[in-house]
């Protein structure tokens, strides 16, 4: 969960670099939350048209701009633009790319985005 609080704090923030495991518990996160709301919605009747839900529409608009920015901070991990996103507007190859450059580890280096988020990490923690 703390992850996914870290991607909500920073839901304005387009700079920098996301580690893979911030991305994927992120989204992890957003799907169980997701499925628990869908679940709802349908036990309660509160479906606004039948496909998708009061509450489950509600998170839909409460996790778009995060979403957007861990996925650009992610391609700024990987040492690409964060207009590499918009790949996943390609019909059926997009979001299969997109998936596939999110699940490769980013650059061990500090690159032109920011130092290796791994590594400011593991300062952090080393300090402690």
């Amino acid at each position: 969960m703390k992850w996914f609080l870290i991607v909500m704090k920073k839901a304005f923030v387009f700079k920098g670099r996301a580690r893979q495991k911030e991305y994927w518990m992120f989204t992890l996160i957003a799907l169980l939350i997701g499925i628990a709301t869908s679940t709802i919605d349908i036990l309660n009747g509160w479906m606004l048209n039948p496909n998708i839900g009061l509450l489950s529409g509600i998170l839909s608009l409460l996790i778009f701009l995060p979403n957007i920015s861990v996925s650009v901070r992610r391609m700024h991990d990987l040492g690409y633009s964060g207009w590499w996103v918009l790949i996943i507007l390609l019909p059926i190859l997009g979001p299969l790319l997109l998936l596939m450059m999110f699940c490769y580890d980013g650059e061990s280096f500090p690159n032109r985005f920011g130092p290796n988020p791994k590594d400011t990490l593991e300062e952090a923690t080393h300090d402690l």
